[in-house]
């Protein structure tokens, strides 16, 4: 399989497991959403999720697709203004451009 084929194909996994992970949120009203476990420096659902999005945004949009990419490290984890309506929203601008970017065809 030539390389953009393979990544391309590596992209649409990607993106079928970043669906199911936003999925998980579905259902959970935001107490569900924020919760933490007991334990020292841990992540909420909400947190992981942002994180797992961010961190998709970067690797397959700046690195496979060569796109300018800004990332805020401290925001991906605070949980006080996320949603997970805000986080399906940013998931739903994010798969296509994951799915071209891989390929190197986006435009940022």
């Amino acid at each position: 399989m030539p390389r953009s084929q393979e990544t391309a194909a590596l992209a649409g996994f990607l993106c079928r497991s970043l669906g199911r992970i936003v999925c998980c949120l579905d259902g959970l009203d935001l107490e569900e959403q924020r919760w933490r476990p007991p334990a020292p420096g841990t992540n909420s659902l909400l947190a992981i999720v942002a994180h797992a999005l961010a961190n998709t945004e970067e690797n397959i949009l700046r690195l496979l697709g060569g796109l300018a990419v800004e990332r805020d490290y401290t925001a991906e984890f605070d949980d006080r203004d996320q949603t997970a309506a805000a986080i399906r929203q940013q998931w739903m601008k994010l798969e296509p451009r994951a799915i071209t970017g891989s390929c190197g065809s986006g435009s940022g």
